[in-house]
């Protein structure tokens, strides 16, 4: 726990257009994200306090985004990056704040349009990666983990004419597969397999705040509800192993299937809540 001492962040606002960017620390800011395992922008609010009035314009240029990196003292690791959605100034006292309101993937999820057709014998593995190609082309995103796609032929021809992120549900649905976009990085995975991440390890002493809760999710699986300090590695996808003393019944290995990180470098906040199904 001696680790998680020493809060800091580190913010990187730029332009994907232009490629200019500028990184920003010391100053105060706040901010509430959310990610889950869904083909939909995870999201984010974050706050600035006195910006300089060259990075309060970069907010404002053409296909903005925001990389928001957390830790502890001089350890950072990438927490969310999302494309700025909407920007705005306001004034609270003597300071000038800047708050963004940013969607991971937005404009991938949103602007890609793909036109393909394909002949009879095509295998739907190939179906996806182009799909999801397109996504990282256009979109402007990384293509991350593609795992568990089935190689399977397609008895007739396929077209495929939409929005990526709609041919991408159904696609991945067929096969009992799940995609996100995770900090840009466009990820697949199987519904009942995570990561292949090393477990992020939850206990009192790395990070685990009172006692997790056992739940069943919507669809009937177990599952658990966890606090914790804010450690970037709780993200979707991946696998955490909770060992908790005062309930040894929620200890075990989970997925993550959705987490909400909130804090304020001049607060008290800095909190990760998780929703996790046992694997």
């Amino acid at each position: 726990m001696n680790e998680l001492f020493g809060r800091n962040i580190a913010v990187t606002i730029g332009s994907r257009d232009t490629g200019q960017a500028t990184k920003l620390s010391d100053l105060r800011a706040i901010f509430q994200v959310e990610k889950n395992a869904e083909s939909f922008p995870n999201t984010a609010k974050i706050s600035i306090y006195n910006l300089a009035s060259s990075s309060r314009a970069l907010v404002r240029a053409v296909d903005p985004f925001i990389m928001l990196e957390v830790g502890y003292k001089d350890r950072l690791s990438i927490l969310y990056v999302g494309d700025v959605a909407r920007a705005y100034i306001s004034r609270q006292g003597p300071d000038w704040v800047t708050t963004a309101e940013c969607g991971d993937g937005r404009n991938a999820i949103r602007r890609v349009h793909v036109d393909r057709s394909y002949a009879a014998g095509i295998d739907y593995k190939t179906i996806i990666t182009d799909v999801a190609r397109s996504l990282v082309d256009e979109g402007k995103v990384v293509l991350g983990s593609m795992l568990g796609i089935e190689s399977k032929k397609a008895s007739r021809g396929d077209v495929i004419s939409g929005m990526g992120k709609d041919e991408m549900d159904r696609l991945t649905e067929n096969q009992g597969l799940e995609w996100s976009i995770q900090n840009n990085t466009l990820q697949v995975v199987p519904k009942d397999t995570a990561l292949p991440d090393a477990a992020v390890l939850l206990s009192p002493k790395t990070g685990l705040v009172g006692v997790p809760v056992l739940r069943d999710t919507s669809d009937g699986k177990s599952g658990v509800e966890f606090r914790a300090l804010i450690i970037p590695g709780i993200a979707p996808g991946r696998l955490v192993q909770i060992a908790c003393e005062q309930n040894q019944t929620v200890n075990g290995r989970y997925k993550i299937e959705s987490v909400s990180f909130s804090g304020d470098t001049h607060g008290q906040a800095w909190y990760a809540n998780g929703v996790a199904v046992a694997i």
